[in-house]
């Protein structure tokens, strides 16, 4: 499982998507964030961050080329031409 999921990650097939990182300092404040239910994606306590970086632009730009992409995957798997002569039609 771990090595599937390695491989959907670097072929993009999956893509964390990271909405805010905190510093550890700060995680009264990244709870209250979570707490409001607001976020999209992940909210990350860091130990080497030294201020609270928004990404929720990044994070909402990665969904929908995520979004694409599987459409795009989707559109390519269904391309399947049946002939009703040789499948029995």
């Amino acid at each position: 499982m771990l090595t599937t999921m390695v491989a959907l990650l670097q072929e993009e097939g999956i893509v964390p998507i990271i909405s805010r990182v905190y510093p550890v300092q700060r995680i009264r404040e990244a709870l209250a964030y979570m707490g409001e239910g607001r976020h999209i994606g992940k909210v990350v306590i860091s130990h080497t961050s030294e201020g609270m970086v928004d990404r929720t632009e990044q994070c909402i730009q990665r969904l929908v080329e995520q979004k694409q992409r599987a459409e795009a995957d989707q559109t390519h798997s269904l391309s399947i031409v049946v002939n009703p002569d040789r499948d029995g039609g």
